[in-house]
């Protein structure tokens, strides 16, 4: 997040409410996780979200933020695991990536938060439209598949990069429309992107190589 000294009343706020709300989607997904439901690929894929993903950045421009592939790594380990998982993945990403660019507790935390809401968010919603995630990729490719996907890279994209260009807009006391707009309209390609790679790979690991044990899980 850029810095600013004309930053709205409400910015402080702002952070703590989205560190309250990361904080409860954190809670709530180690409730509803069952170790027994990850599989020997697990450890691989969390390896890959957190070391490589972060590595693999695009800049945004005129600002200290990023947007990293890791969103990939994440959105398969909906897929294949389910909401729960997939919460706890994506935050510990947001965490150690933000590491990388920003030693300020403030900048870290909201990040972090930031990544639970929205990954807790995107998965609800899946949830709602499409009932269980997990059974989304074991099912013949189709057009409800093709939506699923694009619907959980929308959510994603439109909670994460909102909730984003709204602290930035608080910060620099600038319009909310006017920060989103500028900053962050252009990344959405990023997230459609990494939903269907995500999307490929999925199908691909749970019918052609490793399929998944049968075990039903909640997402």
């Amino acid at each position: 997040m850029a810095n600013g000294n004309n930053e709205n009343r409400f910015f402080v706020p702002f952070l703590r409410l989205i560190a309250a709300a990361g904080s409860l989607a954190l809670l709530y997904s180690i409730y509803r996780l069952h170790p027994s439901q990850l599989d020997l690929r697990f450890p691989a894929l969390l390896a890959m979200a957190l070391l490589l993903g972060p590595r693999i950045v695009v800049p945004i421009p005129r600002l200290s933020s990023q947007v990293s592939v890791s969103d990939t790594f994440v959105f398969l380990i909906l897929l294949l695991y389910g909401g729960p998982t997939a919460v706890l993945v994506g935050s510990s990403e947001a965490f150690f990536s933000s590491l990388r660019f920003s030693r300020r507790p403030q900048t870290v935390l909201f990040n972090w938060a930031c990544a639970a809401v929205s990954v807790s968010v995107t998965s609800l919603v899946l949830q709602f439209a499409f009932g269980d995630i997990v059974q989304l990729s074991r099912k013949p490719f189709s057009t409800t598949f093709l939506i699923a996907m694009c619907l959980m890279a929308l959510v994603h994209y439109a909670c994460n990069s909102g909730i984003v260009a709204i602290g930035e807009a608080l910060k620099t006391a600038q319009p909310i429309w006017q920060t989103w707009h500028r900053h962050y309209l252009w990344t959405s390609i990023t997230y459609f992107a990494g939903a269907s790679a995500a999307g490929v790979f999925a199908e691909w690991l749970t019918k052609a190589v490793f399929p998944l044990s049968r075990s039903p899980c909640r997402s």
